[in-house]
């Protein structure tokens, strides 16, 4: 009676020539595999570099053709019966921006209009002899319209000049004045406060403003030793999509300030990108983990050419993001890369190792790990802290797991 012969073992329980590989040897081509991956993820970063330095430059293109930072340099009174020119007694500007974004191609650059009511009233003076002008200081590059000048309930027409507009005028000192204009320009806008007693007001729908200098050369000659050219404003609100600021400086001492608001988009989707890479090692780190505790649970040894092709998935997360973000918003890119990278992972966990539970558990661990990520890069002023706890309970996670592997795998030996 011949014998029978009995199956063919599976190919997955053969034991195959890596199984004899180390663990001292295994831990080290690993550990040279994440070296590899940080290199790579070092040339995604100077990719990234050089992508958002061409959007740069493609942005200052845009906002120079449409008009760069508007500066109002203030009003006076000149008078040929006069050495120096007659400031206001009373000064107010009212600024309210609209901004909007300009798009390249697939870069962008945030633009406004302005809508700016100046007012006030001038000085008295005793001589009223020789002829007046009306001087304000304005780029005229920058002012798509304006209207006459309003002067003691007359309108006088302006001239245009090199540094602005001058209106030759009948009255002399002790005359309230209206001025109303459009601009348009980009970056931000500064207003001098150049009267006695100023009241400036700037408001618009920009998201991220700065209250500072965003010309330093306001800096370089300031009218006297420490004086600060561009203070903050006495009151402010920031809202979601509007804000609002107001300067208010009693200026007996001739001292030149200025109200200066500079509009940003904010940390850009470059930004975020290069943000994110810097977790990269983090996420190959844990990933690498979870992948080693699954291997010897399983008892199922894992190439480690399958950890390179895992290390590869996880750097193509961020060409991914990359591309992905400047057509889309960064969000919804960055939830379309981690997605297709915790699947793609997940699903050759499950090739290897035909394990659904083990391959739930790796897309349950790099959900977590990306989602984390997400939070800290919309994070701004307690992203330090939130990573730093993240972190910790993370390696409190890796370090329980540690344990009750060890506890599985190996008998437990109490020493008294």
């Amino acid at each position: 009676m011949p014998i029978a012969t009995p199956p063919p073992v599976p190919e997955r329980f053969i034991k195959s020539n890596h199984s004899n590989m180390s663990y001292g040897t295994r831990l080290a081509l690993i550990s040279l595999i994440g070296v590899l991956l940080m290199i790579a993820s070092f040339i995604v970063w100077g990719f990234t570099s050089s992508r958002e330095a061409t959007s740069t430059t493609t942005a200052r293109e845009i906002a120079e053709a449409w008009g760069e930072t508007v500066k109002i340099d203030g009003v006076e009174l000149e008078r040929d019966s006069l050495s120096s020119a007659i400031v206001p007694e009373s000064y107010r500007c009212s600024a309210v921006v609209e901004s909007q974004i300009l798009h390249r191609s697939i870069y962008e650059a945030q633009v406004y209009n302005a809508q700016i009511s100046l007012s006030g009233k001038m000085q008295a003076i005793a001589d009223s002899c020789g002829a007046s002008r009306f001087v304000f200081g304005v780029s005229p590059a920058s002012v798509v319209s304006i209207d006459p000048l309003v002067l003691g309930g007359r309108e006088y027409a302006w001239t245009q000049t090199e540094n602005g507009f001058v209106a030759e005028v009948n009255e002399g000192g002790d005359e309230p004045f209206q001025i109303n204009l459009k601009v348009k320009g980009s970056q931000g806008i500064i207003v001098k406060q150049c009267g006695l007693k100023n009241e400036i007001n700037i408001s618009g729908n920009c998201a991220n403003p700065s209250f500072g200098t965003v010309d330093e050369s306001l800096y370089e000659k300031p009218d006297y030793y420490g004086a600060d050219p561009c203070p903050l404003p006495e009151k402010r609100s920031v809202t979601k999509e509007q804000f609002s600021a107001s300067w208010c400086d009693d200026n007996a001492m001739s001292i030149a300030t200025y109200a200066s608001v500079t509009f940003l988009l904010g940390v850009d989707r470059y930004q975020k990108v290069e943000r994110s890479l810097k977790y990269a090692f983090l996420i190959i780190l844990f990933t690498f983990l979870s992948v080693f505790f699954a291997e010897r649970l399983t008892k199922y040894p894992i190439p480690v050419l399958n950890y390179l092709l895992i290390g590869l998935a996880l750097i193509l997360f961020y060409v991914l993001l990359l591309s992905l973000c400047e057509h889309m918003t960064f969000g919804v890119a960055y939830a379309i890369a981690s997605a297709m990278t915790a699947c793609l992972i997940s699903l050759y966990m499950w090739g290897m190792l035909h394990s659904k539970k083990v391959a739930g558990t790796i897309l349950a661990i790099l959900a977590v790990m990306y989602a984390s990520c997400y939070v800290l890069l919309c994070l701004s002023t307690y992203a330090l802290i939130m990573g730093a706890l993240m972190m910790f309970c993370a390696l409190a996670v890796s370090m329980y797991a540690s344990v009750s592997y060890t506890h599985l795998t190996l008998p437990t030996k109490r020493i008294v």
